[in-house]
């Protein structure tokens, strides 16, 4: 950010204030005990005391301070810590990336960033969400402004019926691997913060090159690049490059220089991942087409084929890829997770 930038928790009346709100990560290939000792050893003995809240034959779910929580499966031997905005603002994010350097020097490769949230509390409040969704959306052209540098389609604008009359505005959507989020900090927090805050969320391979970054230079520097390559805006200059286009004064003021960070072919998504976030994405949507066909699934599913014949060059190569090795065990993983493929057998039938 271009004003002065100091970690969360620090007396500020004016400025900025950053830090990370949000620390989920999956641990490989061990027990729980190595991760719970570790913790304990950087975080200290507050953290030794893990409440169980249920358990199953092959998976247990632990309850650590701030609610912090933690997920063990003994038979595909993995762990999963979930340390929430709470927690992570308790210990400060000195602590947070103390954690994240001291489980990627003891674990190597089995350790994974799946989440991390990046946050910046404007105190000036340069700018309301409603003046971000402005200068993002324009509602007379339907579309966004062609300042704006994003490959997020649109955003979501919420104004709260709350008497703080709190308002937020969120670029991208949660399945994504980015996603963005402006809101009015001191209407969410009851005025403990009266800030406007600006709250990346990072997610997976993005999520830990995020922290693997803030551990080679400044914290803020570093999750900055990462906000400007996501979302920015800058002057509309005909025939140039996004890139070497200047960016807008008013953004400015808010990051400053800061360099986008590229991440490249790393977002490009697998097929597995794919029908993944496609399942989560449509099925509200399918469920509302079903309805409208009178419960025939069936012709749901003629409709959605024959809705757009042109397949783009991505799903392309899929099919290809899926006419040479098939598809007989994502169809079965599908098939597990829904507990209804079987009644859905022509949806997955080869496509020619």
């Amino acid at each position: 950010m271009s004003a002065p930038v100091l970690p969360f928790g620090q007396e500020q009346p004016k400025g900025i204030q950053f830090g990370i709100d949000w620390l989920a990560f999956t641990v490989k290939g061990i027990s729980a005990t190595p991760v719970e000792l570790l913790i304990r050893q950087v975080l200290g003995d507050e953290w030794k005391h893990w409440e169980t809240i249920s358990q199953r034959d092959r998976r247990r779910r632990s309850k650590g301070p701030f609610g912090t929580l933690m997920e063990v499966d003994w038979v595909e031997k993995w762990v999963h810590v979930q340390m929430k905005g709470q927690g992570c603002r308790a210990i400060g994010t000195e602590q947070v990336m103390a954690l994240v350097e001291a489980l990627l020097q003891r674990f190597g490769d089995a350790f994974q960033v799946k989440r991390v949230d990046l946050a910046w509390d404007d105190f000036d409040k340069r700018f309301r969400p409603s003046d971000v969704r402005d200068r993002f959306w324009s509602r007379e052209a339907g579309a966004k402004r062609p300042e704006v540098v994003c490959k997020a389609k649109r955003g979501h604008f919420r104004q709260d019926d709350s008497p703080e009359g709190g308002e937020s505005y969120t670029i991208g959507e949660r399945t994504s691997k980015r996603m963005l989020r402006v809101y009015d900090k001191a209407a969410q927090s009851g005025g403990k913060v009266d800030a406007v805050r600006w709250e990346l969320e990072c997610k997976d391979q993005v999520a830990h090159r995020a922290v693997e970054a803030m551990m080679r230079t400044h914290y803020s520097s570093a999750a900055l690049r990462f906000l400007v390559g996501f979302l920015d805006f800058r002057e509309v200059e005909p025939g140039r490059p996004s890139k070497e286009r200047k960016r807008c004064a008013w953004f400015e003021s808010v990051v400053g220089d800061a360099r986008r960070c590229p991440l490249g072919a790393l977002e490009r998504i697998d097929l597995e991942e794919w029908v993944e976030n496609y399942l989560k994405q449509q099925s509200s949507g399918f469920r509302v087409l079903l309805r409208v066909l009178g419960g025939d699934i069936k012709l749901a599913a003629e409709v959605l084929l024959a809705g757009n014949p042109k397949d783009n060059p991505r799903h392309r190569g899929w099919h290809a890829r899926l006419r040479s090795e098939g598809a007989a065990d994502l169809a079965a993983r599908i098939r597990h997770g829904s507990g209804r493929g079987e009644a859905l057998p022509f949806l997955l039938t080869p496509l020619n």
